[in-house]
């Protein structure tokens, strides 16, 4: 039996996608300007919450992405390629997912899901 650690074509086109955006938003002016203002831009957590980056391991019975940690980690790992500091606020925190998956209540599990879909203006 042969293990493959390659990609499939769907995340390797996450990785793709992920990459591009950083690229284009994760910029050194934006982190620089952060610095400087002290004020992280939340128009980045929106950007990424409209583009599905930040719900990819929700399931999509919740409105998520449905992959699973393997894909979230691929958006992680590229965004932070990029610039290692400014993508943390735009992606959910793992044990916030964690715990809500292991909610009993399934009413609670979607709150908390659809909490985390909501752009703040």
């Amino acid at each position: 039996m042969v293990i493959s650690f390659s990609f499939t074509e769907e995340q390797e086109d996450i990785r793709r996608a992920a990459r591009e955006f950083a690229e284009k938003e994760f910029t050194q002016e934006i982190a620089l300007e952060c610095d400087r203002n002290e004020k992280y831009p939340m128009e980045l957590v929106e950007k990424c919450m409209k583009l599905g980056f930040h719900s990819v391991a929700i399931p999509e019975e919740y409105g998520g992405g449905g992959y699973g940690p393997i894909e979230q980690m691929i958006v992680m790992e590229e965004f932070s390629s990029v610039n290692p500091v400014l993508p943390l606020p735009a992606l959910p925190p793992r044990l916030v997912l964690r715990y809500s998956y292991s909610m009993e209540v399934k009413s609670r599990r979607r709150n908390t899901f659809e909490e985390l879909q909501r752009v703040r203006r």
